[in-house]
């Protein structure tokens, strides 16, 4: 089960950090220029209302765009908003809206690699106590050992004293035995 949401976490984390570098090359590979607000519309779905703006803009070739200015609210219709563009796509010039993009890749990676850690030393741990200069168990006879009978040498247990042998288990029946009846 570990391992499995283990990987879940992993390509969710890989997931979002496309995607977070993604928006990040659209916003700061954009050139950085003036756009006019043309106007400005406000549409209302089930989920609440949504400010959508267009306006123009030039890019560095001198190239007129015509579209949505993302980020843009209803207070910059009818001015000029520094932007930065890419082709087509245009972002108000401040890394605001890119805020939620590293904080959801670090609520992702937090976790991620907790449950890694767990997962490798689940797999891979060795005794807890190794090199802390504690003994897995407190000092004395080992866990589960039978006492000493009074009267005899250190090392030397009677035969009685040693666990007996479990009997063996019943094979397959030989040929010519009687049958089992349950």
């Amino acid at each position: 089960m570990l391992p499995s949401l283990l990987l879940v976490g992993v390509l969710a984390t890989a997931l979002w950090g496309v995607i977070t570098v993604y928006k990040s090359v659209l916003h700061f590979g954009g050139d950085r220029t003036t756009a006019h607000v043309d106007r400005c519309e406000e549409r209302n779905s089930r989920g609440g209302s949504t400010t959508v703006c267009y306006g123009t803009w030039r890019d560095a070739n001198g190239t007129e765009h015509r579209d949505v200015i993302a980020g843009a609210g209803a207070s910059s219709a009818g001015r000029n908003v520094p932007i930065r563009a890419l082709g087509d796509n245009a972002q108000l010039d401040s890394a605001l809206p890119l805020l939620p993009y590293p904080i959801v890749e670090f609520v992702l990676l937090v976790p991620t690699i907790v449950l890694a850690v767990v997962v490798v030393n689940r797999r891979y741990g060795r005794n807890r106590y190794v090199g802390r200069g504690r003994p897995p168990y407190p000092p004395g006879p080992p866990p589960g050992s039978l006492p000493q009978p009074p009267g005899t040498p250190p090392g030397s247990v009677p035969r009685r004293w040693y666990p007996r042998q479990a009997p063996p288990r019943p094979g397959p029946p030989l040929p010519g035995s009687p049958r089992r009846r349950y």
